[in-house]
């Protein structure tokens, strides 16, 4: 019990960390975007100069304009760069915490569901359910894209009920389709 208790604050500090890293990161992503729009700006004011009459009038200036031109044009390049850094490793790591969530949520959908522990007997329900979920108007997309194992599970009862009441209503109409023995009045009905 207490290594339970343990590893729950271990994995409650760690998701901590997570969140103050994503959150460092994305004050980061936005100064990135702050300073981004400081150098365009600075950038679009330099471009409206006529370097041909600073020049001419002054040398030393025009040097310096342009030398203050070509950092402001270097830090937007390596602006942009950091900013596509970012981006990947966050579509990196969304794409990380994705598969680590379908993969818990299967090891759920097992222990829910034994019996899909067996390849064959999975697929051929998972078949089925697609099919029955298609037939209620989902779309394929949306089908596809169903990670909850609880989803699954509501799903999958839905479709077995469904099937249960289709089967009683077929008994019930034979039922009601065989032959009816009759039965003269005063005589005893043997079964025979």
């Amino acid at each position: 019990f207490p290594v339970t208790i343990r590893v729950a604050e271990q994995k409650k500090a760690a998701q901590a960390e997570i969140e103050r890293a994503h959150a460092e990161r994305q004050e980061y992503a936005n100064n990135l975007s702050r300073r981004q729009a400081q150098l365009e700006g600075a950038l679009q004011e330099q471009a409206k100069t006529d370097w041909e009459a600073l020049l001419q009038s002054d040398p030393v200036e025009y040097l310096k304009q342009q030398h203050l031109f070509q950092q402001r044009q270097a830090a937007l390049q390596q602006n942009y760069q950091q900013q596509k850094a970012i981006a990947e490793q966050t579509a990196a790591e969304r794409q990380k915490a994705m598969q680590s969530h379908v993969q818990e949520q299967q090891e759920q959908l097992l222990a829910k569901l034994p019996e899909w522990k067996d390849a064959a007997k999975a697929q051929a329900e998972k078949t089925a359910l697609t099919n029955y979920l298609l037939e209620q108007g989902y779309e394929k997309d949306a089908v596809g894209n169903i990670t909850d194992h609880k989803a699954v599970i509501l799903a999958r009862k839905a479709m077995l009920f469904d099937q249960m009441m289709a089967k009683a209503s077929a008994a019930t109409k034979k039922v009601a389709a065989a032959p009816q023995r009759t039965v003269k009045p005063g005589v005893a009905d043997n079964g025979d």
